[in-house]
């Protein structure tokens, strides 16, 4: 019987444009948390955000 391993890992990067900082600090977590939150109830786990 053979048996089928897949791992897909995506490697995102998106930037704001002319990469200004528009994101503040105050509220970069709870983007991070946001993101994470999709990540998971969409494909799996996010290894790394920031």
């Amino acid at each position: 019987m053979s048996h089928t391993f897949t791992n897909v890992v995506l490697h995102v990067i998106f930037s704001t444009k002319d990469r200004r900082p528009l994101i503040k600090d105050a509220f970069r977590p709870q983007l991070f948390q946001y993101m994470g939150g999709i990540a998971r109830n969409e494909f799996g786990k996010a290894l790394i955000f920031g």
